[in-house]
């Protein structure tokens, strides 16, 4: 159980934390993986101090533990990601265009956008009718198409994405986040840095992994 969980730690925090955060969840993330760091080190030693240091099996899972701090981190789980989605991510930014749509979320998070409209509750909407409910007037009176706006929304969560915005050259893509330590892509041919402001959300970049041809995945706070 102590290998295991000292396994857990170093692939989740060192080679697959994207998928890692996907599948758990902003902050709760954090909380789970100090909580499991926590308990496997203790474990860890306890296996020490029963067999008394004689057995170089025991020293496994603290040895695990050790590589997880001093191993840098390696964005494996990033570039695999990016590989798995890059034409679907394009295919958003295509049809966007060709759709005039320059911001929308999946439609399944409290806040809710198509372009400026907005609309806030806990319904998670799941197909054109309850689109059309919610943004029906908003899109008619703006000549959108709902069949396009459905589409990209099945994009969007096809490619783990809750939002998408654009404008001119940039294209950001948000995975997720805690109010404004949010993460997820850029497409654009500017240059970026760490410490730049993301572009047009203007939170701050803490971590910017350059990814191919414009493509970089963000991290800001």
């Amino acid at each position: 159980m102590s290998i295991i969980l000292s396994l857990f730690v170093l692939f989740s925090s060192n080679f697959f934390y994207l998928q890692y955060s996907i599948i758990v969840g902003p902050f709760i993330d954090i909380l789970l993986l100090s909580f499991v760091g926590t308990l496997s080190f203790v474990l860890a030693i306890i296996i020490l101090l029963v067999t008394r240091f004689r057995d170089l099996k025991s020293y496994i899972p603290i040895t695990i533990l050790t590589c997880s701090l001093i191993i840098p981190t390696v964005p494996v789980g990033h570039h695999i990601h990016f590989f798995l989605n890059k034409n679907d991510l394009g295919e958003i930014i295509s049809l966007g265009r060709e759709s005039n749509i320059y911001h929308l979320s999946d439609l399944r998070r409290y806040i809710k956008n198509v372009n400026e409209y907005q609309v806030s509750n806990s319904i998670k909407l799941s197909n054109i009718n309850e689109i059309e409910f919610y943004f029906g007037s908003y899109i008619r009176e703006s000549g959108l198409n709902i069949a396009s706006i459905n589409e990209l929304r099945q994009l969007l969560i096809s490619t783990d994405i809750i939002s998408f915005q654009t404008k001119d050259d940039i294209n950001i893509f948000i995975v997720d986040g805690f109010i404004d330590n949010e993460y997820g892509y850029i497409k654009t041919q500017q240059p970026l840095n760490e410490g730049n402001p993301v572009p047009i959300l203007g939170f701050v970049i803490i971590n910017l992994i350059e990814l191919d041809d414009g493509w970089y995945f963000f991290y800001s706070t």
